[in-house]
């Protein structure tokens, strides 16, 4: 079976190839699909099962990625068709999590879908299909805005995750968080709340590692304990049943 998961950036699209490698054992394919629509991916397989993990760059780019998607499915075969699909999303506002489940409904019911179960946040919801060839297929989807219950961002969970590990990393957390939010006070720069969390955690990798950023993050999130924390475990439960 095949499955796609659209992200926000890189950062996200690392984190959760990470967590399914180590949580879930899934196997990296060492490949990448020619995709137009998606900037980076990364395939990873478990048995007959891959699963495609990718993104274009931005929020904003996330419905758009999900309409070529549904366009995909249209188009191909069966053994084509993306049969889960799961928008990772960052919870910027209180209004992120309608917006996205708006316009997830809007597009469903452009490519003429039939919901079987109300999409909502953190819930598979599957959706009946007809293809080109008059081929009937359901589809599950999974919205996942993250944090589940309050504002913020992939990176926050991860920052939020490694402090609770490591006292002088909570430190340098900390005191990065500070730096940020007191050192644009005319807002000239970072206009949203977002470019704040993005900043934070973009500081706190830039200290632990100035020279070799990417590299370092990659490190990072190949040696986090991802078994031992249960807040990103429940964060990410709903990813066990690819």
């Amino acid at each position: 079976m095949k499955s796609v998961i659209l992200c926000e950036g890189l950062t996200d699209c690392l984190f959760i190839q990470y967590y399914l490698r180590t949580v879930h054992h899934w196997q990296d394919g060492n490949s990448r699909a020619n995709i137009k629509f998606m900037r980076w991916n990364r395939i990873l397989k478990k048995n007959e099962n891959n699963v495609m993990i990718g993104h274009d760059g931005s929020c904003s780019r996330l419905i758009p990625m999900l309409e070529n998607v549904l366009k995909s499915n249209w188009m191909g075969s069966l053994e084509e068709t993306y049969r889960k699909i799961v928008i990772v999303t960052d919870r910027d506002d209180d209004n992120s999590e309608t917006y996205f489940l708006n316009e997830m409904n809007r597009l469903i019911s452009e490519q003429h879908g039939k919901i079987v179960d109300t999409i909502v946040n953190n819930e598979w919801c599957k959706v009946s299909f007809i293809n080109s060839i008059e081929e009937e297929f359901t589809v599950e989807f999974l919205l996942l805005v993250i944090p589940l219950s309050e504002n913020g961002a992939i990176e926050t969970v991860l920052l939020d995750s490694i402090a609770q590990k490591d006292a002088y990393d909570k430190t340098i957390i900390d005191k990065s968080k500070s730096f940020v939010d007191e050192i644009d006070p005319k807002v000239l720069y970072m206009k949203r709340r977002r470019d704040k969390l993005k900043a934070w955690f973009n500081i706190y990798f830039s200290i632990r590692v100035p020279e070799d950023f990417y590299r370092e993050r990659q490190h990072i999130f190949n040696s986090f304990p991802w078994e031992e924390n249960a807040y990103i475990n429940t964060v990410f439960s709903k990813l066990s049943e690819l």
